[in-house]
């Protein structure tokens, strides 16, 4: 017996791998155990900040290992390898086995230094320090006397037992087998975009794969069970139905089958005019597609009273009256939900879209330890109205948007819900009144819920106000993916999306001022477009400088623009040198400056100068001198009264962190000149040369404690990925050789929490991309 353990203290290779579960088994058997005993729950806090409950596992049905050690205990340091390898064996926490490791007597920093030391190659085990974690209590609620101590605790009657590293043959015996490779769960999510109508072959499909083991096959069938595409996606597609089934290629293959339906733009996938039921009489009980929710008995009634067409209407009345409509639970696609209201003089207004609804709430007589903490009812709108037609939507925040509804009349109110793109919008009467991100997210959602569930229609508001109104011709169907994408329209924020045209108050401030990466735009839209980032210096020190302007016609086709002078009505001749200068930014290979430039009078046309250097000491900046490090300075003319694009390669200076002027001097007794649409922007000169670009994501994000970083090559070579913090500093790197669909682990839980920027760079390829850690 010792003869073994000693072979498996040295080397593990595939044999031995597979004859573990014997050997720990026999271990297991021979050694003296406890007795088993019903185990203590406990509550820890490990070293990343993540927070671990033994019976939040135990009644998910997984079993649970831990190792009682102290970081001190040699013992423990040579136990601690072969309990890294049993957490790999056993499918790294993502299966059915939860490893953890709680320390007795150490505070944070000894537990970071015992895992770098002594397990440097496990990545995801949870460590918990005795002083800091909670592991000194957890240790006494076991009665350890001694350590290592490792136990074994059961999910089907939640005892433990004291089995070293025989956790091999516990688990084994419970029908858990070990595996070679520790892969990532699968997870799919649809792309689904409707077609244009029922005749037009436009629609499109895909899937994103996130995890598992790549290669992955993707089968698309129609509904007669005929294979139609084995791609990721499938464009000029019809409305119908479909099936899609990914596996990857695990040792024990993980698949995903699901139905999905198509539509056209405009069908109907819900209509309800109310007119099918019985006057007078309770909804629910005459319909299977309204329900009556978390047992309220006095639910929403058919009336005559008022209606939008026909002659029934649906009431919400005192009650309290409550009545759920399901969707259908899309994660998908793009809707449309409309409906007429109609709010009497003395009644007022009260529904909500809803992430996710259910009615599951905990017992409090039980004395279960598999208790829910709360419900999972998630609302993803709040829709309010008064009596005096004043309203206000919560979405994302309270009171995020206010506005007028009509009383004593019909009016509509339509949602577009795009959840593709990750928006929705509220109207009122054709008026759309506010835009948000359709997106649930707190910390025990990492990814956030952007699902469709369903709406709910109450009498009584979340605060017990009594609410009374009428719904008619409710619509949902399917609708066109929205132009507008919500995100970062900030150029120089942290998370800036260039495709963004709605802010949704996300951005993150850059605060100290780390490069941009590319591309960069400022079209001088926004009101306020200059932040600590930009520099807009009056260097002759008369009052003037760049001035954000907003006039007719003023902007390159829009009404917004900067302007600098060299001459103002009823003051006179200005001498200027004014400097307005860019976020630092980091150029790429193939780097474009673009600009529009005009003057106001074709008489009197301004010059000034384009300047690129690497460090800014406003002293050295001196007229008609050379800036420190400067490596470029292009001295230019504004050629006429309208807007003329300047281009300026900025390729020979790829790889270096910069900032761009644009400076107004030597300049006399001129006139106004206007810069607008400011980019900087790689030029695409090859699909190859992108590729990274276009495939690397971040999985999850914002996350925890560790991540997946994806992106792909289609030629073998060096690949190195950053972790920059938002000084600038480097934070961690890996360099690895590769060719084809790559998915990189990452331990971040030696990271404080904050914002980093991920740079992922190849011979000829760079990209970055922004992660959160909570």
């Amino acid at each position: 017996m010792v003869r073994y353990l000693y072979i498996y203290s040295i080397k593990i290779d595939n044999i031995m791998r597979k004859l573990l579960p014997l050997i720990f088994s026999a271990i297991f058997m021979s050694a003296d155990m406890n007795a088993q005993e019903v185990a203590p729950d406990f509550e820890v806090t490990d070293i990343h900040g993540n927070t671990h409950r033994l019976y939040d596992y135990l009644c998910e049905g997984k079993y649970v290992v831990v190792d009682f050690f102290g970081t001190w205990c040699g013992p423990c340091q040579g136990v601690a390898p072969d309990v890294g390898q049993g957490f790999k064996d056993f499918g790294c926490n993502y299966k059915d086995v939860i490893f953890i490791s709680i320390d007795t007597g150490s505070d944070t920093q000894a537990c970071f230094d015992f895992e770098e030391e002594f397990t440097p190659d496990v990545h995801g085990l949870p460590m918990v320090s005795g002083y800091d974690g909670g592991g000194d209590a957890a240790h006494q609620a076991y009665g350890i006397t001694g350590v290592p101590t490792i136990v074994t605790i059961s999910p089907v009657d939640t005892t433990y037992t004291e089995t070293h590293l025989g956790f091999y043959g516990v688990l084994n015996a419970a029908g858990i087998s070990t595996q070679e490779v520790c892969t990532i769960p699968m997870e799919v999510d649809l792309n689904v975009s409707a077609a244009s109508n029922s005749n037009v072959y436009n629609g499109q499909l895909g899937v994103n794969i996130v995890g598992g083991l790549s290669p992955f096959s993707v089968t698309w069938m129609n509904g007669e069970g005929e294979v139609l595409s084995n791609e990721p996606s499938m464009e000029g597609v019809a409305s119908g139905d479909y099936e899609v089934s990914v596996t990857d290629s695990s040792e024990e293959p993980q698949e995903f089958t699901t139905d999905v339906t198509l539509g056209y733009v405009g069908q109907s996938h819900t209509f309800d005019d109310f007119e099918s039921y019985e006057p007078y009489n309770e909804l629910a009980p005459q319909s299977d597609v309204w329900m009556t929710m978390c047992g309220v008995d006095n639910i929403a009634m058919i009336s005559q009273t008022e209606s939008n067409s026909g002659e029934n209407s649906m009431l919400i009345n005192q009650g309290p009256s409550n009545v759920y409509k399901p969707l259908g639970s899309f994660d998908f696609g793009t809707y449309e939900l409309n409906f007429q209201m109609f709010i009497p003089s003395n009644g007022s207004a009260y529904y909500r879209l809803m992430h996710n609804k259910t009615c599951e709430v905990e017992d409090a007589d039980s004395d279960s330890d598999c208790k829910n903490d709360e419900s999972s009812t998630i609302p993803a709108m709040e829709f309010y109205a008064e009596s005096d037609g004043l309203a206000y939507i919560n979405a994302g925040q309270e009171m995020a948007q206010s506005f007028e509804v009509p009383t004593e009349e019909w009016f509509e109110v339509k949602h577009i819900i795009d959840i593709n793109n990750g928006i929705a919008t509220c109207s009122i009467n054709g008026e759309e009144i506010y835009v948000w991100p359709f997106i649930y997210q707190d910390r025990s959602s990492e990814n956030g819920i952007m699902s469709l569930h369903g709406i709910e229609f109450k009498s009584l508001s979340p605060e017990g106000q009594i609410r009374m109104f009428y719904i008619d011709d409710f619509n949902f169907s399917y609708a066109q993916e929205q132009s507008e994408v919500a995100g970062c329209t900030d150029d120089d924020a942290l998370n800036f999306n260039i495709e963004a045209t709605v802010d949704d108050g996300t951005c993150e401030e850059n605060t100290s001022c780390i490069p941009v990466g590319l591309p960069f735009l400022e079209d001088f839209e926004e009101d306020e477009f200059l932040t600590d980032c930009w520099k807009n210096m009056d260097r002759d020190m008369d009052g003037y400088k760049w001035t954000h302007m907003i006039s007719e016609g003023l902007g390159y086709n829009s009404l917004r623009a900067v302007g600098s002078s060299s001459y103002i009505n009823n003051i006179g001749t200005l001498d200027p040198d004014n400097l307005l200068r860019l976020p630092k930014l980091h150029l790429e290979e193939n780097t474009f400056l673009s600009y529009y430039v005009r003057g106001e009078d074709s008489q009197y046309l301004d010059n000034y100068s384009i300047i690129v250097y690497e460090e800014h000491v406003d002293s050295l900046i001196d007229l008609g001198s050379t800036i420190i490090d400067t490596i470029m300075v292009l001295d230019k003319v504004v050629q006429g009264t309208t807007y003329v694009q300047e281009t300026i390669d900025l390729s020979d200076f790829a790889g270096k962190d910069v900032y761009i002027g644009f400076r107004h001097h030597n300049d006399e007794d001129n006139y106004w000149m206007y810069i607008d649409d400011i980019y900087v922007y790689t030029m695409v000169v090859g699909i190859e040369e992108h590729e990274i670009q276009k495939s690397m994501g971040i999985y999850p994000n914002p996350t925890s404690e560790s991540c997946y970083v994806t992106f792909s090559v289609k030629q073998k070579q060096d690949v190195k990925i950053d972790f920059v913090n938002i000084q600038g500093q480097l934070m961690m790197s890996r360099t690895i050789n590769t060719v084809g669909s790559e998915i990189q682990y990452f331990d971040l839980s030696s990271l404080n929490s904050g914002i980093y920027l991920v740079r992922v760079t190849s011979n000829n390829d760079r990209a970055y991309k922004r992660v959160v850690i909570r």
